[in-house]
């Protein structure tokens, strides 16, 4: 009984000695794989009836994260994330006899489980951290044609992991860092809301356009530890 007691009250100082509860922000920008969404616009561009041209093409924008740690030895946190992104792509085309518009806009919410291991604790803090998330994406596709206006919205989800570093200066309760890192996903398929048997294709080979979020990722980040 006395060896349980003394177990149990050591495990208490130890995790009162190291847990330590962090909130973090996270802003920062993103190359984006979506291969097949570029490709799905060459695709359209190419079977136009005229000669339009792609303006926006799914570039790099900005993306924001926020995250809650747990610190629950000197070395390891574990966390929970969220990570919000977007970009879109806009094909146009334009004369003295109307106006062709085909927007797509791409956002991602991706919510997530962390563990973070510390490399270096100095004034200068290195990390090494590993982001598993689930990516929920909304795909919404707006065609203007002079006065016709169609409009679909597909919806997506696909596995992620993020391996990266960071690095941090303490002052005081702020804790600044600089990160890099790059996402892998897995890609999911695009289903019409309201009728998810229905899939965004390829015309010419009836292959799914998936959304893949995969690229590299650069951000600042700022956290208040308790």
């Amino acid at each position: 009984m006395k060896k349980i007691i003394t177990i149990i009250v050591f495990i208490i100082i130890t995790y009162n000695s190291f847990a330590q509860l962090s909130i973090e922000a996270n802003y920062g920008i993103g190359s984006y794989s979506l291969n097949d969404l570029r490709d799905m616009n060459a695709e359209i561009l190419k079977n136009l009836p005229v000669q339009g041209k792609i303006t926006d093409d799914f570039p790099m924008q900005p993306f924001y994260g926020i995250g809650i740690f747990y610190q629950t030895t000197d070395i390891i946190s574990l966390g929970v994330t969220g990570y919000y992104n977007t970009t879109g792509s806009r094909i146009s085309y334009k004369d003295y006899s109307g106006e062709l518009k085909a927007d797509n806009i791409l956002t991602s919410w991706s919510p997530g489980i962390a563990v973070r291991f510390k490399l270096m604790d100095k004034r200068l803090n290195l990390y090494e951290e590993t982001r598993i998330s689930c990516a929920f994406s909304k795909l919404e596709m707006n065609e203007k044609v002079i006065s016709y206006t169609d409009e679909m919205t597909f919806k997506s989800a696909g596995l992620q992991i993020e391996p990266k570093f960071k690095l941090t200066y303490d002052l005081s309760n702020m804790e600044f860092g600089i990160n890099a890192g790059y996402l892998i996903d897995s890609g999911g398929k695009n289903r019409l809301v309201g009728d998810r048997d229905a899939i965004l294709q390829f015309n010419n080979s009836k292959d799914p356009v998936k959304t893949n979020w995969s690229g590299v990722r650069l951000s600042a980040s700022v956290s208040y530890l308790f």
